[in-house]
């Protein structure tokens, strides 16, 4: 039985001198990583870490505030058959705060809807202070399956993204996050998958993250629901085997 952090990035330089220890940690905890690619050279280094290790596997996409890379669709089309899905893309009101920008923001992620539907991967949506406009539009395009990456939203807006089938992935910073507590207790367990956004939100401030972290956020899940850590496993595998094609 497999936990996977749906979303990391092990192409960042904080892991250039830990990287196989930090991969191997989460192959001895049987934890798989879906590493995000989000630039042409992000990409490059993903697909070679992926061809390395067995337990890698690869998204590619785009922050949404640096806007839409040619380059980048290209590649994401281009390495269809080896991605198994298109993330992390979507919208982000907090770093941008233009009204003509956030409208282009809105045209990028439209076409990267198109391309996912066209290509049939999974969506892993980045909603920062948009989540709203972001649930939206994956709603009006009737996207299927959707990982709400890091969601920061009100417990109403995950409550809707779940009535729509997409899973709200819960980050490795629950243990410090009032709001990351608050949906492992009343989001139903069905709709929920583990991330750490490594190397960001580790456990602990001002440490390294990495995806063998999941497990810690797998028992807090647990301790909240007051549920067996076996079951609480057991039932996010079954999410995350709703989501990827490994």
């Amino acid at each position: 039985m497999e936990l996977v952090d749906v979303h990391a990035h092990l192409d960042f330089k904080e892991f250039d001198n830990c990287r196989d220890d930090v991969i191997a940690r989460a192959r001895g905890n049987s934890v798989a990583v879906v590493s995000a690619g989000i630039t042409p050279e992000s990409t490059r280094k993903t697909l070679e870490i992926a061809r390395k290790y067995d337990n890698v596997f690869v998204s590619l996409g785009f922050m949404p505030y640096e806007g839409q890379s040619g380059a980048q669709m290209d590649l994401i089309r281009e390495n269809a058959e080896r991605i198994v899905g298109i993330g992390e893309v979507g919208l982000d009101y907090y770093w941008e705060k233009d009204k003509a920008a956030r409208e282009r923001q809105k045209e990028d992620f439209q076409a990267v809807i198109g391309l996912a539907k066209e290509l049939s991967k999974p969506l892993i949506v980045h909603s920062r202070n948009a989540e709203k406009d972001c649930i939206d539009i994956l709603e009006k395009n009737s996207v299927g399956k959707v990982i709400m990456h890091c969601f920061s939203g009100s417990l109403n807006e995950a409550l809707r993204a779940v009535g729509l089938g997409f899973m709200i992935s819960i980050p490795t910073n629950i243990n410090r996050s009032k709001q990351k507590q608050e949906f492992a207790r009343k989001l139903p367990l069905e709709s929920i998958v583990l991330e750490t956004d490594a190397p960001y939100l580790a456990p602990e401030p001002d440490s390294l993250n990495e995806p063998a972290n999941i497990l810690l956020t797998a028992e807090r899940i647990a301790g909240i629901k007051e549920l067996r850590l076996e079951d609480v496993t057991r039932r996010i595998v079954d999410n995350t085997s709703g989501i990827f094609d490994f």
